[in-house]
């Protein structure tokens, strides 16, 4: 089991989700903005899929925006032994536990674990465990329903890299936050996914050069 080891300079701003259930089966996508403890604002893209238990209606769709209200804070893992995190650290595959409520409106708290290589992990258990559309990381292949092994083949995989990716992850971000959409549930999930993309924002990088710099004299 994971020990938070303390909590990181990365600090969180916000975040713009969305996701789908049916059934027993998940899937999400979003973009969360991080604070670098050196400055700047960062936007880390992310997909996941997985399993869930849920009470209520059997097709659920909810999203956030950037204006939606939440909160959130990033732990460095007793596994991780550097000092701070860099976003590289906060890139690759990532396992997502989800507890929501929802009707109409709703709310959710989340646990990501992030931060292990997708080398670390034997290719073909992440061409059964990623969800399709997952291919932000070059030589991945996704999962297609309908690949040899079925659903209990890809269901077998993705709990062996799920214990693959607790053993190996380098921070966690605590989540909490509103959410909308045709939802009538509580429910649980637990996803494996990737964080495919990780830089700092245009407008941010531009604010800094500015006020470190100052603005240009005619």
């Amino acid at each position: 089991m994971h020990r938070l080891r303390k909590k990181s300079g990365w600090s969180y701003d916000t975040s713009a989700t969305g996701a789908v259930s049916y059934g027993f089966i998940t899937a999400g996508t979003g973009d969360i903005f991080l604070r670098s403890p050196i400055g700047g604002r960062y936007c880390f893209k992310y997909a996941a899929g997985g399993w869930g238990f849920s009470l209520g209606g059997k097709l659920n769709l909810s999203y956030s925006t950037l204006e939606t209200w939440s909160v959130g804070t990033i732990y460095l893992l007793d596994t991780f032994h550097g000092s701070e995190l860099t976003a590289a650290d906060l890139q690759g595959v990532c396992l997502i536990q989800d507890v929501s409520i929802g009707a109409g409106l709703g709310s959710s708290g989340v646990v990501m674990l992030l931060g292990v290589p997708p080398t670390s992990l034997p290719r073909e258990i992440l061409k059964l465990a990623l969800p399709k559309g997952v291919a932000g990381m070059p030589g991945i292949d996704v999962l297609i329903p309908g690949t040899p092994g079925g659903p209990l083949g890809a269901a077998l995989a993705m709990r062996r890299a799920g214990s693959l990716v607790l053993a190996g992850a380098k921070a966690a971000l605590l989540m909490a936050g509103f959410s909308a959409g045709p939802q009538l549930q509580v429910g649980f999930s637990n996803s494996l996914g990737l964080v495919y993309e990780g830089g700092e924002t245009v407008a941010s990088f531009v604010e800094r050069w500015v006020r470190r710099y100052g603005v240009p004299q005619r």
